[in-house]
């Protein structure tokens, strides 16, 4: 009756041993409202993917924007920029069909048409549904705070922010 009973715990002990793999969550964003400081509207979209390790629940890893474009708006005059970010993210996934994920982007820049580019860091914050097959769904806030701005080849100092909240549709995938 003991070899038995332990055979029987050895069996439910070994199935409840817990998986730790990749993480691939590849997103698009579609900014909803955003604002800069100098009080220029902000729309478009971003596709990008976030790679890492996944653990219980937990992630964390590098977030990388692969494409998007920004079109910025002050008093009739559209200007369209194109971001490049990158950082590291961190993610929970809770048992109640809810994840939450904040990234802090180490390299956020937005360059114009003309060649001109402001660079600094970035914070993200989302929240998604995850209760569809396959996707998840959410909101995401979006602050970047620009220090570096180079126009005509000449980098200079700036203190330039830009706000935006994103609709975000993702598709995690733990391997």
């Amino acid at each position: 009756m003991k070899k038995l009973a332990a055979l029987f715990t050895m069996t439910i002990l070994t199935g409840l041993t817990s998986n730790a793999g990749l993480l691939l969550d590849p997103y698009l964003n579609y900014i909803t409202s955003g604002s800069t400081s100098n009080s220029a509207t902000v729309t478009g979209n971003e596709i990008g993917v976030r790679v890492g390790y996944d653990f219980l629940g937990f992630g964390v890893g590098i977030d990388t924007l692969l494409s998007g474009k920004y079109t910025s708006s002050l008093a009739g005059v559209s200007t369209d920029k194109t971001p490049t970010q990158f950082g590291l993210f961190a993610c929970y996934k809770f048992p109640i069909l809810v994840r939450g994920y904040i990234s802090f982007l180490t390299s956020a820049k937005e360059k114009d048409s003309s060649g001109n580019e402001v660079s600094g860091t970035a914070t993200k914050i989302g929240i998604q549904y995850t209760g569809l097959p396959f996707i998840a769904i959410g909101l995401e806030t979006y602050a970047g705070s620009y220090k570096d701005a180079t126009i005509g080849g000449v980098t200079t100092s700036t203190s330039q922010t830009a706000s935006h909240t994103n609709l975000t549709i993702s598709a995690p995938f733990s391997f």
